[in-house]
């Protein structure tokens, strides 16, 4: 049994499993938060891409809030993969 805890230690970077379980805590944090309140933040993430597209004269009427919400978790689970 100590061969395979020092094998783990061998093969696993103790910053890097740190960094790993800190975003997942990251990410279950996030999903514990209550729908009204995510709801606000992802309406807050959509004005501020209204206003950087609209600025630089692109169209913004296709960032809705849904595209919002599924570009945030999919964000969260790709740097979760290439941690």
């Amino acid at each position: 049994m100590s061969s395979l805890i020092r094998d783990l230690r061998t093969r696993v970077s103790l910053p890097w499993l740190a960094l790993v379980v800190l975003f997942i805590c990251f990410i279950w944090g996030n999903s514990l938060v209550i729908g009204e309140s995510s709801g606000s933040s992802s309406l807050a993430v959509m004005d501020w891409v209204h206003g950087i597209l609209r600025a630089c004269g692109l169209p913004y009427e296709w960032v809705t809030n849904f595209v919002i919400r599924k570009t945030a978790h999919f964000t969260e689970y790709l740097v979760l993969s290439l941690i």
